[in-house]
């Protein structure tokens, strides 16, 4: 059996993570890209400290597939969502301030980046970290609800609301993955097909 880090370890990166988002999305340093890939390394710092079994992944079909399947239906049932809410809005306003960062770098360069480090990283962090610390002390469900709104707190500083409720959804899919299959593959794929989707290949706006 993995050894999971402790509650306090769990806790303390939970809080640094929350300083690096608050950072990436108030501050103008550097380029918005660069800050999030900054911040992706760091959390995976962090993992591989406090728990370097999440960077150890079981490749299989089923799972790649099923991280193939769930990114993909995510991303449909985002930009569905977008189209049938899309008078109103707060949702509008929403995706163009996510957009405007797309103005930042070059759409290949950024492409790259959700490949790698971010996607990956962050759901290594997310659910590989935080949702397996918060598991092993507090129990599955418990340990599952609460990454899952961390995940969509941490995008409070942007008061962006359609943001968080789009981190809520996607943190529910993700967090619901690694509780079934047990492992972090389908998670990464799905959150890595569903990032290049919404910034790279076909953007909802």
């Amino acid at each position: 059996m993995q050894k999971q880090p402790t509650i306090s370890y769990t806790l303390a990166s939970l809080a640094i993570a929350t300083v690096i988002w608050s950072g990436v999305f108030l501050t103008e340093i550097l380029n918005f890209w660069y800050r999030l890939t900054t911040g992706t390394l760091v959390l995976l710092v962090l993992t591989y400290i406090g728990n370097k079994a999440a960077l150890r992944f079981d490749l299989n079909l089923k799972h790649i597939t099923i991280g193939i399947v769930s990114g993909f239906l995510l991303y449909g049932f985002l930009f569905l969502g977008f189209n049938i809410a899309k008078g109103f809005t707060i949702i509008v306003q929403g995706a163009e301030n996510v957009y405007a960062f797309k103005t930042a770098l070059p759409v290949s360069v950024i492409g790259l980046l959700l490949l790698m480090p971010i996607s990956p990283a962050e759901e290594i962090f997310w659910r590989g970290l935080l949702q397996n610390g918060f598991v092993a002390k507090l129990g599955r469900f418990s340990g599952y609800i609460i990454t899952t709104l961390a995940y969509s707190l941490v995008h409070l500083p942007t008061f962006n609301y359609p943001l968080m409720l789009v981190a809520l959804i996607a943190g529910l899919v993700w967090g619901a993955l690694l509780l079934k299959t047990k492992s972090l593959v389908p998670g990464v794929i799905s959150h890595t097909i569903f990032n290049e989707m919404i910034f790279v290949i076909f953007p909802i706006n």
